[in-house]
């Protein structure tokens, strides 16, 4: 799979440093406290979303088949 995973890796990594060259990384305190308060405003995070991930997680580590497995994961 690496002829085909290289190139487009490759391409993904030049183009994030091209755009990203001028990106700084600083930001104030009020700022930062802004986008946290607007991200809890606006998602709800909660152990429950993470349910599925887990048991297709735990489902593909015991070996079980994939269709079955992302069916259940779709269905959580």
């Amino acid at each position: 799979m690496l002829p085909t995973t290289l190139p487009p890796t490759l391409f993904a990594l030049v183009m994030y440093w091209f755009l990203g060259r001028e990106a700084t990384g600083n930001i104030e305190g009020d700022q930062l406290f802004a986008i946290l308060g607007t991200l809890e405003n606006n998602f709800s995070l909660d152990l429950v979303l993470m349910l599925p991930p887990i048991i297709v997680l735990v489902l593909v580590a015991m070996q079980k088949p994939a269709l079955p497995t992302f069916a259940i994961g779709i269905f959580l």
